[in-house]
């Protein structure tokens, strides 16, 4: 009963391969946790079946580290490296917001302008319907003002015929 292994040194040796799977799995991309735990353990009868295979590469998983891919009825394990987008969510999503703030500027910014200069060319003409429309009073004013002096001289004229 002496070949009894603890709890705790089989969490070492979960540590362990954990971390040497990490190291690996930033080489390599993708790695068969099975072959490799079976390669690497250093109780070999204890630590390659199933479920502690299972154990380690959840925990990989748990940790943030891979994203476990079951195989042959979840007997065989691979792990594949996680992108950085679902390492970093948090920093991934601020990412995004930053992209879509500096968009939402620039089509404010463009908005803005475009409106400023649609303002400009409504004032101007404004500017320019009232110019004209001055001059058109002021050009019936002076024939008015010709239409009552021709008036009032036909009147004076009458008035002197008459008397």
């Amino acid at each position: 009963m002496a070949d009894k292994i603890s709890p705790e040194d089989t969490e070492r040796e979960k540590q362990r391969l954990i971390e040497l799977l990490t190291n690996e799995l930033r080489v390599h991309g993708l790695i068969d946790v099975t072959g490799y735990i079976g390669e690497h353990a250093k109780i070999d009868n204890v630590h390659t079946h199933p479920g502690f295979v299972r154990s380690v590469a959840f925990k990989m998983e748990k940790m943030g580290i891979a994203e476990v891919i079951p195989v042959e009825d979840w007997k065989r394990f691979y792990v594949k490296e996680l992108t950085w987008d679902k390492r970093h969510p948090f920093l991934h999503a601020m990412r995004i917001n930053f992209a879509n703030s500096f968009l939402y500027v620039i089509a404010g910014l463009l908005v803005a302008l475009i409106g400023s200069k649609l303002t400009k060319s409504k004032i101007e003409d404004r500017l320019d319907k009232q110019a004209l429309e001055i001059q058109s009073l002021r050009d019936s004013l002076t024939n008015l003002k010709t239409t009552v002096t021709d008036i009032e001289k036909v009147k004076a004229d009458t008035s002197k015929s008459i008397d």
